[in-house]
């Protein structure tokens, strides 16, 4: 079984989406492969997304599982949701919480087709915009 290589992610366009999302949600899973999902605000730094301060759930997660996902939600019905997935590097702050990046592997915008809207194609449920250099 062949492991893809993800797209380098087009961080021009991933900063002008994000001037229109004010906070996220980060997505870790646990050993027994439970979802913990905390609100964040990530700020987008020289290739990374840099989420601040977390908690030692999600901490320990990051132990087993570095991959993550971070989840703005549209501002409207209908809206995009910005979703970027990504490596998650913790460091030590004080002991109980640490400080969190993301390297982004993969950022799109998605929303459900609107099967009416001309040029849909048939039985296509997504809308995605992604985010990834040619």
């Amino acid at each position: 079984m062949g492991t893809k290589t993800p797209k380098n992610v087009d961080f021009k366009r991933l900063a002008d989406a994000l001037d229109g999302y004010r906070f996220a949600y980060l997505v870790t899973v646990d050993d027994e492969y439970r979802v913990h999902t905390v609100t964040v605000e990530p700020e987008l730094r020289e290739g990374t997304m840099d989420v601040g301060l977390i908690g030692g759930r999600t901490r320990n997660n990051l132990e087993s599982r570095s991959a993550v996902t971070l989840l703005w939600p549209p501002s409207e019905p209908g809206g995009y949701s910005l979703i970027v997935d990504g490596r998650a590097e913790a460091t030590d702050s004080d002991g109980e919480t640490a400080a969190l990046v993301v390297v982004p592997t993969r950022a799109l915008l998605h929303r459900n087709a609107d099967p009416d809207t001309p040029g849909s194609a048939k039985g296509c449920l997504h809308d995605c915009v992604v985010f990834s250099e040619p």
